[in-house]
């Protein structure tokens, strides 16, 4: 399932027009400044599973935000990796807080908090903070050295901001073309419609594209369980949807490629 509507309540907050109250807007506050300057209160939890966690500290890191006057900047983006890819392993198995109190504490020692009774390692990234098992490493984006159009393909994904990005146990094919879509509506900039978006292939495990064309295997096999983000840079989008499938990112001269590194034959699935 892919979410793309905003709901009304402020977790999933519409983004103002940026030609709105232009003066009130203020310098971008960095993360890492909202993590020492957003302060949570109480923290109090109770055999509570990480996901519950960080969705309390996605909502109060929202209230709090008091410094940023922009209500689409408030707030934190956050990537939880390594969860069980289904809802009944992640009740079994995934992890959870027995118990942690804290007052008064910083957003950035709250999550280091959470992370701990977790087992889990904490990484800040640009436009994001991410929880992750430890020693995962963030993955990287692969450019064409001698493409100039993968190139200018990077730069363009750089600009592109996604007000917001909302997936439910979704496939990394319905997340690319949710990602199409949004490129061809959000490249404003570009005045021929016709060199609008993106161009994606995904590169299916070739056994796995087979079975898809043959209608014997659900399209497909890789999914998203959860990520939400706001105000992302479109390459940001891509990286965290790979990096929560286990899957890679190469920018090259005819098209952005998804695919499996641990994989040496693959086959695109043509889109229906």
């Amino acid at each position: 399932m892919v979410l793309t509507s905003l709901d009304p309540c402020p977790l999933h907050a519409e983004p103002e027009s940026p030609s709105a109250n232009k003066t009130a807007q203020s310098t971008p506050m960095s993360l890492d400044e909202k993590l020492k300057k957003v302060v949570i209160p109480i923290m109090d939890f109770e055999d509570t599973s990480l996901e519950e966690a960080c969705d309390f500290l996605r909502l109060r890191a929202w209230e709090l935000d008091t410094v940023d006057s922009d209500r689409s900047r408030k707030g934190v983006n956050i990537v939880i990796e390594g969860l069980p890819a289904s809802l009944e392993e992640l009740q079994a198995t995934g992890p959870r807080i027995k118990t942690l109190q804290s007052k008064n504490v910083s957003l950035g020692d709250a999550f280091s908090l959470i992370a701990k009774a977790t087992g889990m390692s904490v990484r800040v990234d640009e436009f994001a903070v991410v929880l992750a098992p430890t020693g995962t490493k963030s993955p990287k984006v692969f450019v064409d050295a001698d493409s100039e159009l993968g190139k200018n393909v990077y730069g363009k994904m750089k600009t592109i901001i996604v007000p917001s990005v909302r997936f439910d146990d979704t496939s990394v094919d319905e997340a690319v073309d949710f990602f199409r879509l949004r490129a061809r509506e959000l490249e404003i900039n570009e005045p021929d419609p016709a060199k609008r978006g993106i161009n994606v292939i995904v590169e299916h495990p070739k056994k796995e594209a087979q079975e898809i064309l043959a209608g014997s295997a659900p399209r497909p096999g890789r999914r998203v369980r959860w990520l939400e983000l706001r105000n992302i840079p479109l390459i940001e989008a891509f990286r965290y949807t790979c990096e929560m499938t286990g899957l890679q990112c190469r920018v090259g001269e005819d098209a952005i490629r998804i695919f499996d590194p641990a994989e040496t034959k693959t086959a695109p699935v043509p889109r229906q």
